[in-house]
């Protein structure tokens, strides 16, 4: 058998909301290139991730790790 590794997706964001309870709300930008026209689009995504130490705080940059739905909104824990 061969061992097959699981691939951990992980974003950049910055925190645009911390006013929950051990829960922050991410803001991750993306840059793709539009099929037709050729301009680069910023596309953006919201998160809510999980933050144990209640650490973040608004406009900090940080590491978002995709982890399996362990609560209904949350997609994700801090890393950095």
């Amino acid at each position: 058998m061969t061992d097959t590794k699981k691939v951990v997706r992980t974003f950049t964001g910055r925190v645009v909301s911390d006013k929950m309870d051990k829960t922050v709300t991410v803001l991750v930008e993306r840059k793709v290139k539009h099929p037709l026209i050729g301009k680069v689009i910023v596309k953006s995504n919201k998160f809510h991730a999980h933050d144990e130490k209640m650490k973040a705080r608004k406009v900090i940059w940080l590491l978002l790790q995709k982890i399996v739905l362990f609560q209904k909104l949350k997609h994700g824990s801090l890393v950095k």
